[in-house]
């Protein structure tokens, strides 16, 4: 039977005041050459890999501040985050290693050999393993998240630097530049099951949970593939911009949005029919991408121009510039922070963390479930069942259930909802403008 932990904080922000919505809060100093980012929902942390010097910075999300600067292997080129086990997993490209990294203790636990220069990293929540994409061995490594052993090696086509999650179906996608292929492995078996055709030059994947719909980005022929959650199969091809390389999706609103880097556009595509709805002009080169799910805003950087475009997902119009701080910032990478509604952005190019925020509307409400009532009505997980209270004018009013990395994996009506399927690990239910954290444990 799982537990839940009761929830203390509920996002808001009558503390913002008359701040604009969207601004540059901070420029944290990290080390040099920051490649890639992920966030800590246990311990409300954020994890910057610092590709030129073989470091990880770790930063206290509510404080702004840096904790500790770890060493790790030779250029760590990816992060990503273990929410059952709080570990993180910098993947290091120099050295055929994967460095592993206690959430709470802020210590490197253990150092795991993986394939050779080792380009993308990848966690499975739903069978809690670990994926490494292996660029000069043609491989991937599956590892158990919770022995951090290698319990698999699977051959894929050569250059794999690709890959993505469908935590519903429990498969992992791996995308190679070699054969525009797309491989496909089981969570639960490990075995590869299926080969799936794509574009020229897949750069991107992504998982839509509001179609169980997988996106897989092409640059080589400015498409995006869409294929089968469950049937392994191509459903259809979407033209968009020139050089696309990145991809983000907005479950609420079934929404996939595409930055093409090559003519300064972001495509959005209708998951319901994988057509495209719009096509948003921005700034000069628009690459990593992010969606804030509370806000319901999209992030999209610009690689070597310094700038960070701000896209509402409502109406698809850009609502905000913001300049980084320096002379001649370049954002290549982003997570979001959903308890301070922050975004964080790596400047590869100033070894600084840009730290962005955003206005939420409300305050901080306290949530207890203990039995003696509550400061503040708030969900209550029992027995395998999140029981939510409606919020606002609309006593039916309905939410949904996000991951740590902020997309949905349930919709939530009043009353009772079943989570006994939900894999361990910290949630957010989102009832528009509030978000509220639990923690759902075995």
């Amino acid at each position: 039977m799982r537990l839940s932990l009761f929830i203390t904080l509920t996002l808001c922000s009558a503390t913002v005041g008359t701040l604009p919505a969207q601004w540059l809060e901070d420029s944290l100093v990290v080390g040099a050459g920051p490649r890639a980012l992920c966030y800590n929902s246990t311990d409300n942390k954020v994890y910057c890999a610092n590709r030129s010097e073989n470091t990880v910075t770790i930063i206290d999300g509510e404080a702004n501040a840096v904790i500790t600067t770890l060493p790790v292997g030779s250029g760590p080129q990816d992060v990503c985050y273990n929410s059952t086990d709080n570990r993180v997993y910098a993947m290091n490209y120099g050295d055929t290693t994967l460095t592993v990294i206690d959430g709470a203790g802020d210590s490197v636990i253990a150092t795991v050999i993986v394939g050779n220069y080792p380009w993308a990293v990848c966690y499975n929540p739903t069978s809690n393993k670990v994926y490494c994409a292996n660029s000069a061995s043609s491989t991937v490594s599956v590892i158990n998240g919770e022995t951090n052993l290698v319990v698999a090696t699977d051959s894929v086509g050569m250059w794999p630097e690709v890959l993505g999650c469908n935590r519903a179906d429990n498969k992992v996608y791996c995308a190679t530049n070699s054969n525009d292929s797309m491989y496909v492995i089981d969570g639960a078996s490990n075995n590869l099951i299926a080969t799936v055709p794509v574009g020229g030059m897949p750069k991107a994947i992504c998982w839509n949970p509001a179609n169980d719909e997988v996106y897989c980005v092409n640059s080589g022929d400015n498409t995006v593939t869409v294929i089968g959650g469950g049937s392994n199969s191509v459903i259809t091809t979407v033209t968009v911009g020139y050089a696309p390389t990145a991809l983000a999706c907005d479950s609420a609103d079934n929404k996939v949005y595409c930055a093409n880097t090559g003519d300064t556009t972001v495509t959005v595509i209708n998951g319901a029919n994988n057509s495209v709805i719009a096509t948003i002009a921005t700034l000069s080169e628009p690459g990593a991408l992010c969606h804030d799910r509370i806000n319901n805003k999209l992030y999209c950087a610009h690689y070597s121009y310094g700038y960070v475009t701000v896209i509402d997902c409502a109406s698809d119009q850009v609502i905000k510039t913001i300049h980084l701080t320096g002379e001649a910032p370049e954002p290549c990478a982003f997570t979001w922070n959903p308890l301070q509604n922050r975004v964080y952005a790596a400047d590869k190019e100033q070894g600084i963390v840009a730290v962005l925020r955003d206005s939420m509307s409300g305050g901080i409400e306290e949530t207890t479930n203990d039995g003696r009532g509550t400061l503040n009505p708030g969900p209550t997980v029992v027995s395998n069942m999140l029981f939510l209270e409606a919020r606002g004018e609309k006593r039916g009013a309905s939410g949904e259930l996000l991951d740590i990395s902020g997309r949905k994996v349930l919709d939530l009506k009043p009353g009772a909802n079943d989570v006994g399927q939900l894999a361990p690990g910290v949630y957010f239910v989102s009832q528009r403008p509030a978000a509220t954290r639990i923690v759902i444990a075995r």
